[in-house]
């Protein structure tokens, strides 16, 4: 049976030994953390060089996830921006990380950068979904703080200009019953 793709990954890690017992042909090439996933042939295909990470033999990627049931994004936004930022402010501000100093300032902004970086180079080449699958009554109930904050980017004097075409449809996309 032929494989299904590679994955990169530390073998004692959780997620990595359970898609190697899945049952599923999987490659698994060696792999020496720190070392193999910080490789420029593997920074260009998973920038953030997390892992495991996972590539299908057509090019679709996953990345990294706490297990099986999280919200990428929401696993996404608390690891690479919010704890990265929190150390930011309890460490200048609060004052409760000894010896927090300009060094782990430009670490962890830089952490935060190269997240968000990735964040736009993803967004860029995908379109939003916002648009179409969201109508006025997601967008008003459902959703409230989301388009709060979408509304707040959005009308942003220096980017507005980006988001001036922006339509949103009134009823979310929906297969029609025949």
């Amino acid at each position: 049976m032929a494989t299904i793709g590679k994955l990169y990954g530390h073998p004692r890690q959780p997620q990595t030994r359970a898609l190697t017992i899945s049952g599923l042909e999987i490659d698994l090439p060696p792999f020496e953390l720190g070392v193999t996933n910080k490789l420029p042939e593997i920074t260009h295909k998973f920038p953030l060089a997390k892992i495991p990470a996972f590539e299908d033999n057509e090019g679709f990627k996953l990345i990294e996830r706490r297990d099986h049931r999280s919200l990428r994004g929401i696993h996404f936004a608390e690891t690479e921006i919010r704890i990265p930022g929190t150390n930011i402010y309890i460490g200048m501000v609060s004052k409760y990380l000894p010896g927090f100093g300009e060094e782990e300032r430009k670490y962890y902004q830089g952490f935060i950068g190269r997240s968000l970086k990735f964040l736009e180079d993803y967004l860029t080449s995908r379109p939003s979904g916002l648009l179409t699958v969201c109508g006025t009554k997601e967008r008003k109930d459902v959703y409230p703080h989301v388009f709060a904050h979408f509304a707040k980017v959005a009308n942003d004097e220096r980017i507005k200009h980006f988001f001036r075409d922006l339509k949103f449809v009134d009823e979310p996309l929906a297969f029609k019953v025949a």
